[in-house]
C-alpha cells in the first residue's frame, strides 16, 4: 500500500485542534480542512478511502481468502466492503455482479498478485489527493498557527500563557525561538505561575531545556527559571505563604510548598541543618490537605529527638509534628475527642429525627389502638392476621431512609398453627413462613417446598435436588405431592426460650437493592413474642448474609395497623433454587 502523506504527518496539526483547543476551550479556532473528493474516492486525516471505507493491507486480504479464516473476517468482508477494495486497488469489476461474484474477483486477484502494488491510475490518483490534502493542510496550520500567536498575546500573565501554550511559553521566557536553543538572557530571574494544568507535562517539557529547572507545587505557586537563579525564587515564594493574604493554613501551605524549608523554619537551624528544639517548642498541627506525609515521616527520623504523629479529626487526618512526645498526644487526644463528641452530636440528631419520623409514621397504629379492643384468650392465628409497621433499630440506624416504611403483612391461616406473610424490612423484602410451634413451622416449609417443586416440574424436568448452595444441598426434598414427616428438630433457634404468645417465623426474600433473591436457608430463622394484647410484639430475624453469622440476629418490634394485610405474600417458588439459578444467568451470564 502506497502513501504519499506520512500519517504523523496528516495527523499533527488535527491532534494539536482537537485535543489542546477544541477539549481545553470553547473559542472559536480554525476549522480542520474538508475531505478531498474525486471520482468516488476521498482523501483526509486517515488516507485514502472508497465509500468511506478505507484500504485493507495485502496481508489482511491474505488472511481472509486463506482456508479456515476467522469468522469475524468473513463476516467483515461485505458487499460494500469487497467493492471498496477492488476500487482502492484498482482491479477491475462489473457492477451489476453480486456479493460472491465479487469476493471471488478480489480473491483471484489477491492470488494473481495483483494487489501486490496499486494500478498505476489509483497510485496517480492517491498522490494527486494526497498533494491537494496537503497544500490544504499547510493552510490550515498556517491559520492555526497565526490564531495561536493572536490568543497567546491575548493572555495577561505568565500562568494563563503557560496553561494556553506551553511551547510559546517557554519560547517567550527562555528560548530563542520555538523549538530554539536556551536563552538564559531573556529572563534571568525565576517566574512564579498561581497554578499549572498538568504538572506532569510541565515538569517533562522544563526538564528538556538545558540549565531550566522547576519548584512545582499542586497548591501554591509553580517556580520555574534557571537552576542558577532557581533557588531564591523559591525563597521568595516559600515566605509570601506567610503573609496576612495567604489563602489557605500557613504551616499546611508551607510544607506542602517545600518540605525542606518548612522543616528549617520551625525545626532546624538552616536548610538540612542541625535539630534546634528552642524554635518551635509547642507542636504544629498540619491539616488534612497536607500531601507529604510519607516524606515527612521519612525526614522526621533522619532528625533526632523530633517526633510525628497523626490523629483523624472531622474533616480527614492531621498530622501533629514536634519535640514534645506528651503534648503531641495531648492534641492528638484533643482532636480525636472532639471527632468523638462531633460523631455523639450527630448520632444523638439522627436518633432525634428517627424518633421525630417514626412518631409520625406510629400515627396509624395509636388510631387503630383507639378504634379496637385487643382479642382475649389464648393467643391464635386469627388474633394475628392484619397489616404491621415495624421498626428496628439496627435496620434504621445502619440503613435509614426515612421515606421508607417498615411493614408486615399477616394473611388468613393456612391451617390452625401455621401461616403465611409478606414483609419489607428495608433491606430485604419477600415471604414469611409463621407457625405456632417450630414442628409446625417444619412442617409449613416441607409443605412450601412440596409446591415450590411441583410449580417446578410443570415448567422444567429439571433435577433441582442438587442447590448452589451447600447448606441448602444438604437439605433433602419431598417427593411430588407428598409430605415428608418432619426428622429431629433443632430447637430454641436464635436463642429462643418458651413463650406462650411467641409465633416462630421462616423467611426468604429478595434484597432491596440489586434484587437478589436470599434463599430459604436454615439460618433465615426468628419468631415474634406477641404481648397480652396481641397487637404489637418484638422479635428477631437472623440475616447472617448482610450482618454475619455473629451479630446475624436482628431485633424487630411490629405495630398493628389494620385488621386486613394489605399485600399477599409471593409464592415460596418465587424465591427458589431454580428461580435464583435463572435470574442469576439472566444477570450475569453464569452464578458460578
Amino acid at each position: 500500500m502506497l502513501s504519499y502523506l506520512s500519517s504523523k504527518q496528516i495527523q499533527s496539526v488535527t491532534r494539536y485542534t482537537r485535543v489542546q483547543l477544541k477539549m481545553d476551550y470553547d473559542i472559536n479556532y480554525p476549522s480542520p480542512p474538508e475531505l478531498v473528493r474525486s471520482k468516488g474516492f476521498t482523501y483526509g486525516e486517515d488516507g485514502i478511502k472508497a465509500n468511506n471505507i478505507p484500504r485493507a493491507s495485502l496481508s489482511d486480504l491474505r488472511l481472509l481468502f486463506r482456508k479456515n479464516a476467522a469468522s469475524f473476517r468473513v463476516r467483515a468482508a461485505t458487499k460494500p466492503w469487497v467493492t471498496a477494495q477492488l476500487k482502492l486497488y484498482g482491479i477491475p469489476f462489473k457492477k451489476s455482479d453480486g456479493a460472491q461474484e465479487l469476493k471471488a474477483t478480489l480473491e483471484t486477484a489477491v492470488k494473481n498478485g495483483q494487489c501486490n502494488t496499486l494500478a498505476p491510475s489509483i497510485a496517480a490518483l492517491e498522490k494527486s489527493l494526497s498533494e491537494e490534502y496537503s497544500q490544504k493542510l499547510k493552510a490550515y496550520a498556517e491559520q492555526l498557527d497565526h490564531w495561536r500567536d493572536h490568543e497567546f498575546n491575548s493572555r495577561s500573565s505568565p500562568t494563563q500563557e503557560a496553561n494556553f501554550d506551553l511551547d510559546r511559553f517557554l519560547a517567550k521566557y527562555f528560548l530563542d525561538g520555538l523549538q530554539g536553543q536556551p536563552a538564559p538572557h531573556k529572563t534571568k530571574d525565576p517566574l512564579s505561575l498561581e497554578y499549572v494544568n498538568n504538572p506532569s507535562n510541565f515538569k517533562g517539557a522544563v526538564q528538556s531545556i538545558a540549565g531550566l529547572g522547576a519548584h512545582i507545587s499542586t497548591r501554591g505557586a509553580t517556580v520555574v527559571g534557571w537552576k542558577s537563579h532557581l533557588e531564591r525564587g523559591i525563597d521568595v515564594e516559600f515566605a509570601k505563604l506567610d503573609s496576612p493574604a495567604a489563602r489557605f493554613h500557613v504551616h499546611t501551605s508551607e510544607a506542602d510548598f517545600d518540605l525542606d524549608r518548612f522543616l528549617a523554619k520551625y525545626f532546624l537551624d538552616g536548610l538540612n541543618g542541625k535539630p534546634a528544639p528552642h524554635k518551635t517548642p509547642d507542636p504544629i498541627t498540619l491539616f488534612p490537605f497536607f500531601e507529604h506525609r510519607n516524606r515527612l515521616r521519612e525526614a522526621v527520623a533522619l532528625i533526632p529527638g523530633l517526633c510525628v504523629a497523626e490523629a483523624k479529626g472531622s474533616n480527614g487526618k492531621k498530622t501533629i509534628i514536634g519535640w514534645d512526645v506528651n503534648k503531641i498526644q495531648s492534641k492528638v487526644r484533643h482532636i480525636e475527642e472532639k471527632l468523638a463528641r462531633e460523631k455523639a452530636e450527630a448520632a444523638a440528631e439522627a436518633r432525634a429525627e428517627r424518633e421525630r419520623v417514626w412518631q409520625h409514621t406510629l400515627h396509624p397504629h395509636r388510631e387503630y389502638v383507639r378504634r379496637n379492643q385487643a382479642p382475649s384468650g389464648p393467643l391464635k392465628l386469627d388474633d394475628i392476621r392484619g397489616s404491621y409497621i415495624v421498626r428496628s433499630e439496627k435496620i434504621m440506624e445502619e440503613y435509614s431512609d426515612d421515606n421508607d416504611v417498615m411493614t408486615l403483612d399477616i394473611v388468613n391461616p393456612r391451617s390452625p398453627s401455621s401461616t403465611t406473610a409478606t414483609f419489607h424490612f428495608g433491606i430485604v423484602e419477600g415471604t414469611m413462613l409463621l407457625a405456632m410451634s417450630e414442628d409446625s413451622l417444619q412442617m409449613l416449609r416441607q409443605e412450601m417446598e412440596v409446591d415450590s417443586d411441583e410449580d417446578t416440574d410443570e415448567d422444567s424436568s429439571d433435577d433441582l435436588s442438587t442447590s448452589v448452595h451447600g447448606t441448602l444441598g444438604s437439605r433433602k426434598r419431598a417427593a411430588k405431592g407428598t409430605l415428608v414427616a418432619p426428622g429431629p428438630v433443632k430447637r430454641s433457634r436464635s436463642g429462643m426460650t418458651p413463650n406462650t404468645n411467641r409465633i416462630y417465623l421462616q423467611w426468604a426474600g429478595r434484597e432491596t437493592g440489586e434484587g437478589v433473591i436470599q434463599l430459604d436457608t436454615d439460618d433465615h430463622t426468628g419468631y415474634i413474642d406477641f404481648n397480652e394484647t396481641k397487637l404489637t410484639g418484638n422479635g428477631v430475624f437472623c440475616y447472617p448474609e448482610m450482618f454475619g453469622k455473629s451479630d446475624s440476629q436482628v431485633s424487630f418490634s411490629i405495630f398493628k395497623v389494620a385488621d386486613q394485610p394489605s399485600k399477599t405474600p409471593e409464592p415460596w417458588s418465587d424465591f427458589s433454587e431454580k428461580q435464583y439459578d435463572y435470574e442469576c444467568s439472566a444477570r450475569w451470564g453464569n452464578c458460578w
